[in-house]
Formats: C-alpha cells, sequence, structure tokens
C-alpha cells in the first residue's frame, strides 16, 4: 500500500525524523480538516447572522424604550396639570363653601333680628294699650315675695306667634323689613305726637344698674312660705342689697309706708288709669303727695317683709286689674345676660 513519508527536523544539531503514513490516513486527516473548517464556516456564519438580528432587537427595544418613557412623562404632565386643575377647583369650592356659610350665618342673624324687631313692636303695642300677649312662667323661690293673690285673673294661654322668618314660606324677609320699618315709623308719630301723655305710662324696668335679675314672672307660681299655688301678679326683680329704684314714668306718689307683707312700701299714680307698685324696699327716697319724673329714684331694694332675698316686688295696675308689667318695660331684654328670665332661655 502506497505510503507517505514525512521528515522532521526537530532541532540543526539533531538527526531528522521521518514519519510514514498510510495514503488513507492522510486523505482521513485531510477530510477531517475540510469538515471542522466547514463546520467552523457554518458556526461563524450563524453566530453573525444572530449578533446582527440581536442588534436589530435590541435598537428596536431601546426606541420602544424612549417612546415609553415619552409618553409616561406625557401622561405624568397631564395627570400633574389635572391634579393642579383638581386642587384649584377644591379651594374654589372651598371658598365658596365659606362664603354660603357666611351667608348662612348672616341670613340668621337677620332672621334673629327681624323677630327681635317683631317682639319690640309687639312690646310697643301692649304698651299703646292693645291686646297683650302673656306666657305661662317657669316658677322659682329665689328672690320672691311670699303673695297670697285672690284675684279673678285666670292664667292666659299661649298664643301662637304671627310671624317667624327661620320657617316662614309665604312672606318674604325684605317685604317683611318693610312692613315693619313703615308699622315702627307709624308708631313713631304716634307716640310722638302724644309724647307728653306718655311720659306718665310706664315704660322702663324701674331698677337702675345692669347686675339684676328676674327671679319670678307674672302668672301661677307655688308661694315660697306657704308651698300653696296662687296667682303672682307682679314680677320679682332680684339685685345687690340698695340698688336704686326709679320711677318707670312721670307720676305721683299716693301711698309711701310699710306693712307686714310688702314691707317698706311705694306706690305711684301715673297717667291714663295706671298706678305701680313697689314692695320689700330697704329704704324710701320719696314720701307721700311727691311728685316724680321719669328715672327719679324713689327708694333702695332691699329685704323687707315677706321676702326670701333682696329683690324689688314691682306690680303695675291698670284701670284697676293686675297685668303684666314686662309688658310695660321697653328698655330691656328679658333674655339679656344682665336680667335673666328661665322661661324665657326655655323658647
Amino acid at each position: 500500500m502506497p505510503k507517505v513519508t514525512v521528515l522532521w527536523f526537530p532541532n540543526d544539531d539533531k538527526p531528522f525524523k521521518t514519519i510514514s503514513l498510510n495514503k488513507s490516513v492522510i486523505f482521513l486527516i485531510l477530510g477531517g480538516l475540510i469538515f471542522f473548517l466547514t463546520l467552523s464556516a457554518i458556526f461563524i456564519g450563524t453566530t453573525w447572522e444572530y449578533h446582527e438580528e440581536l442588534s436589530k432587537y435590541q435598537q428596536l427595544s431601546q426606541k420602544l424604550k424612549h417612546k415609553v418613557e415619552s409618553k409616561q412623562q406625557t401622561l405624568s404632565q397631564k395627570t400633574r396639570q389635572k391634579q393642579e386643575h383638581i386642587q384649584q377647583m377644591e379651594q374654589l369650592i372651598s371658598k365658596k363653601e365659606e362664603r354660603i356659610a357666611d351667608l348662612r350665618q348672616q341670613l340668621v342673624k337677620s332672621q334673629k333680628q327681624l323677630k327681635d324687631i317683631r317682639k319690640m313692636e309687639e312690646r310697643v303695642r301692649h304698651y299703646l294699650g292693645l291686646e297683650p300677649i302673656n306666657k305661662k312662667a317657669n316658677d322659682k323661690h329665689s328672690h320672691q315675695g311670699g303673695f297670697e293673690d285672690v284675684s279673678s285673673l285666670s292664667q292666659q294661654s299661649e298664643l301662637p306667634e304671627d310671624f317667624d322668618p327661620s320657617s316662614s314660606t309665604d312672606s318674604p324677609v325684605l317685604s317683611y323689613s318693610l312692613t315693619l320699618e313703615q308699622s315702627l315709623d307709624e308708631v313713631y308719630h304716634f307716640l310722638k305726637s302724644r309724647q307728653k301723655e306718655m311720659t306718665m305710662v310706664p315704660s322702663i324696668l324701674p331698677v337702675a344698674g345692669e347686675d339684676v335679675w328676674l327671679s319670678c314672672v307674672f302668672g301661677w307660681r307655688e308661694n315660697p312660705f306657704t308651698d300653696r299655688k296662687e296667682f303672682h301678679s307682679a314680677i320679682d326683680v332680684a339685685g345687690p342689697w340698695k340698688t336704686p329704684i326709679i320711677a318707670p314714668a312721670d307720676g305721683r306718689v299716693i301711698k309711701a309706708g310699710r306693712n307686714r307683707i310688702w314691707g317698706k312700701y311705694i306706690r305711684l299714680q301715673h297717667g291714663k288709669g295706671m298706678i305701680t307698685a313697689y314692695g320689700h324696699l330697704n329704704s324710701l327716697a320719696v314720701s307721700e303727695g311727691d311728685v316724680v319724673k321719669r328715672r327719679d329714684v324713689i327708694g333702695y331694694m332691699g329685704n323687707t317683709g315677706h321676702s326670701t332675698g333682696t329683690h324689688l316686688h314691682y306690680k303695675v295696675i291698670k284701670d284697676g286689674k293686675p297685668v303684666d308689667p314686662k309688658k310695660y318695660v321697653l328698655d330691656r331684654e328679658f333674655n339679656s345676660l344682665s336680667l335673666r328670665d328661665e322661661y324665657e332661655k326655655v323658647e
């Protein structure tokens, strides 16, 4: 079989070596080498193609990433703008709600003022001799006098109010205000035309100072001494010892003395058939027959007679019958802090 001899010279100073190979072995080696080179070429080609495809995918992925980031930024900017707009709207709504609340408070205040004006109108009408409206009292025994009144007056029933601005739907507030203004203007001119006559009609609380309060009202109560139900035909105004008692209108002293029930007392004769009486005084500043003007001091608050504390027993008599003195007090609000009336608080 043919052979191929290969001479190999490893170094110059050494003898050469011979390698003999069969021809078939040579072809096998060459074939393996060619197969390996072909396989390597195929692998290199495939690897290069894969690298190209991977590069394309990476570029596409990068573009998509940039596009997504851009969309996210745009969306974030729009969301931020929407949030800012929502916050602005919320602030605007909050301001509007505060304004509405303020207007409601002003409306409630206006309605209260109208009710106060209506009450004053009723008091002025009583002052001028119109039919009074009496309300049942919630009686207390502090700073009261003990009286047994055999008057035939019956307890008055409570009448409904003719107008309530907070619940009225038929009469506008403005219309009612104009009506009140016109009515009070007429009352003012009526009083002005009868000014001299009106000076003899009780119209103020006959107690000087602000540190006073209503301790018992006009109406049915339990007598603090006997615990029996009786009609209290006056009001009791409590206050500090020796508080000045003043005349509620021009008049003349028709009685000035002392008895077991009233203690030291005074009676004044006024105009239009009216008499006022003052009980439980500490001392008197006038004598029988004296002429007094409105706001003149006639005595001082005390605790004489049948009394449970320092106070004034104030009685108003019109045409021979006792009437509620509160209807002839136009200078004080009976539900104020300086003049405390328990049943007014309940209302």
